[in-house]
């Protein structure tokens, strides 16, 4: 007799406990159901599909991620206006664990001044355009160089160099006795003034 009444006040016992906790399960669902319901199933990759049941994406393969009705109250804001926005519900969602296995990083936006340094190999050379080349029509040898280094500055009117020449020297004389006698031969005058002009 007592072991019938010991059986049945531990049967008691497990019953009142197991009712207890089906009763606390069955409200903490309710609860979590309300607080947490499911709009709709999102593509975590591609935001613009969506789903009303849970499942894979067929794009991607990927794990469709639950978009919940208080995630479009935490998510929206006030413009500086005072106009509220609309809610980000196509905004790419990665979890943490993700981010970390792919290396994704992000940053808020700010305004500022963007700097890119380029390194590249070129080649400095003079334009040819620019470039001027001086000859000599006589025959001679310089005596003194007064530019004497690459890419010294040359102003227009100033001597270069100084040559020294026979055949010019002896056009010069010529010129001189022939202007002596012009009065007797004045067309030698002329031919002489023409040579040392064709010379420069």
């Amino acid at each position: 007799m007592k072991l019938l009444k010991l059986f049945f006040l531990v049967l008691l016992l497990a019953a009142m406990f197991a009712g207890g906790y089906v009763v606390r399960a069955v409200k903490h669902g309710a609860s979590g159901q309300t607080s947490r319901r499911v709009l709709y199933y999102v593509d975590p990759m591609h935001p613009a599909y969506k789903s009303g049941k849970p499942g894979i994406a067929p794009d991607c393969g990927m794990q469709l991620e639950p978009v919940y009705a208080d995630q479009g109250t935490a998510e929206q804001g006030t413009t500086d206006e005072g106009a509220s926005r609309m809610p980000l519900t196509s905004a790419i969602r990665i979890s943490p664990e993700r981010q970390q296995l792919i290396g994704v990083k992000f940053a808020t936006v700010e305004e500022g001044q963007a700097a890119r340094t380029i390194r590249a190999v070129g080649k400095v050379a003079v334009d040819e355009t620019r470039v001027g080349h001086v000859h000599t029509r006589i025959d001679g040898w310089i005596e003194k160089v007064f530019v004497d280094f690459t890419g010294d500055v040359v102003k227009k009117g100033a001597p270069m160099l100084t040559i020294y020449s026979p055949e010019m020297l002896a056009s010069q004389e010529e010129l001189l006795l022939a202007a002596r006698a012009r009065d007797v031969m004045p067309s030698l005058v002329d031919a002489a003034r023409r040579r040392l002009q064709l010379w420069d």
